[in-house]
C-alpha cells in the first residue's frame, strides 16, 4: 500500500497506481490550494480534508476501476471551494461533508454499475452541488440538515433502476433540488422538512417512480413540481406529519398508464394540488385525511382517464375535475367531510 500525506502547503499532486492505494491530505487554513489526485485500479482510497477557514481551493479526484472510495470534509468556515471528483466502474462511492462553510461548488461524476454518492450539508449556507451518474443501479443520497439555507443541488442519471434521494431536514430554508432521470424504473424519493424549499423532478422513459414527501416540524411554503413523460409511470407525492400547511404540488404526465397518487393528512392544510394528465388509460387518486382548506384542480385529456377522490374528515376544500374526451370515469367519496366545494366537468363522447 501507498500512502501520500500533506499538511497545509500549497500543492500540485498526481497519483497513478494500481490497487489498494491510500492518499490522505489535510488543507489547513490554507488558501487557494490545487490538489489533483487520480487514481486506477480496484480498492482505492482517498481522503482529503479542508478546514479552519480554508478558502478557494481547487480539488480533483479522480478514480477508475472497482470498488474505490473518496472522502471529502469541507468544514469549520472553509469557503468558495471548488471540487471535482469523477468515478468510473462498478461499486465505486464518493462521500461528501460540509459543515459550516458555505459558498462552495462540488461536482460529482460517476459512470457504471451501482456507485454511490453520498453528500452531506449541515450549518452550510448557498452551498452548489451537482451529481452525474450514468448507467446501472446508481445511488445519489444527498441530505441537508439542519439550519442550511439556500442550498443548490442538481442530480442527473440516465439509465436503469437509478436511485435519487435527496432529504431536507428541520429548520432548513430556500433550499433548491432538481431532479433528471432518462431510462426505465429509477426512482426519485425526495423528503422536506423546512420552509420554502423547492423540489424538480423529471422524468422520462418507462416504469419512472417519483415519490415525494413532505411532512411536519412544521413543513410550510415548499414546492413540488413532477413532470414525467412515457408508459407506467408513477407519482406520488405524500403531505403529512402534522403543520404541513401551503405547499404546492405540481405533477404533469404525458403518455399512458401513468398513476399519480397524492395523500394529505394529519392537519394539513392550505396546500395547493394540481394534476394535468394528457393521452390514456391515467389515473389520478387523490385522499384527504383529516386535511381542511386544501385547492385541488385535476384535468385529464385523451381517452379512458380516471379520477378517483376520497375525503375522510376533512372540511372546506376545493376540488375541480376536467376531464375531456372519451370514455373517462370520475368518482368522489366523503365520510365526515364538510363544507367542501367539488366540480366535475366532463366534455367528449
Amino acid at each position: 500500500m501507498k500512502k501520500i500525506s500533506t499538511l497545509g502547503l500549497i500543492l500540485c499532486i498526481n497519483l497513478v497506481a494500481a490497487q489498494n492505494n491510500d492518499s490522505d491530505l489535510t488543507i489547513d487554513s490554507s488558501d487557494s490550494n490545487i490538489v489533483n489526485v487520480a487514481q486506477t485500479g480496484s480498492s482505492n482510497y482517498v481522503k482529503i480534508k479542508t478546514t479552519h477557514s480554508s478558502d478557494q481551493n481547487f480539488l480533483y479526484v479522480g478514480q477508475s476501476g472497482s470498488e474505490n472510495k473518496s472522502k471529502l470534509k469541507i468544514k469549520s468556515d472553509a469557503n468558495k471551494n471548488l471540487v471535482l471528483i469523477g468515478q468510473t466502474g462498478t461499486k465505486n462511492k464518493s462521500e461528501l461533508l460540509v459543515k459550516k462553510s458555505n459558498a462552495n461548488e462540488i461536482i460529482i461524476t460517476q459512470k457504471g454499475f451501482k456507485n454511490i454518492s453520498e453528500t452531506r450539508i449541515t450549518k452550510g449556507d448557498r452551498n452548489a452541488i451537482f451529481i452525474a451518474q450514468r448507467g446501472t443501479k446508481n445511488d445519489a443520497d444527498p441530505d441537508i440538515f439542519s439550519n442550511s439555507n439556500k442550498n443548490r443541488i442538481v442530480i442527473a442519471q440516465r439509465g436503469t433502476k437509478n436511485y435519487a434521494d435527496p432529504d431536507i431536514f428541520s429548520n432548513s430554508n430556500k433550499n433548491r433540488i432538481v431532479i433528471a432521470q432518462r431510462g426505465t424504473k429509477n426512482d426519485a424519493d425526495p423528503d422536506l422538512r423546512g420552509g420554502q424549499n423547492t423540489v424538480i423532478i423529471s422524468q422520462k422513459g418507462l416504469k419512472n417512480d417519483a415519490d415525494p414527501d413532505i411532512s411536519g416540524d412544521p413543513s410550510y411554503k415548499n414546492l413540488f413540481v413532477v413532470s414525467q413523460r412515457g408508459y407506467k409511470n408513477d407519482a406520488d407525492p405524500d403531505i403529512g406529519g402534522g403543520d404541513s400547511d401551503r405547499n404546492a404540488i405540481y405533477v404533469a404526465q404525458r403518455g399512458s398508464k401513468n398513476d399519480t397518487d397524492v395523500y394529505l393528512e394529519n392537519d394539513s392544510d392550505k396546500n395547493t394540488i394540481g394534476i394535468s394528465q394528457v393521452r390514456s388509460d391515467n389515473l389520478a387518486d387523490i385522499n384527504y385525511d383529516e386535511s381542511n382548506k386544501n385547492v385541488l384542480t385535476i384535468s385529464q385529456k385523451g381517452h379512458a382517464h380516471q379520477s378517483e377522490i376520497n375525503l375522510m374528515m376533512s372540511s372546506l376544500n376545493s376540488i375541480n375535475v376536467l376531464q375531456m374526451g372519451a370514455e373517462h370515469f370520475s368518482n368522489v367519496s366523503m365520510t365526515n367531510a364538510k363544507m367542501n366545494s367539488i366540480n366535475v366537468l366532463q366534455s367528449g363522447n
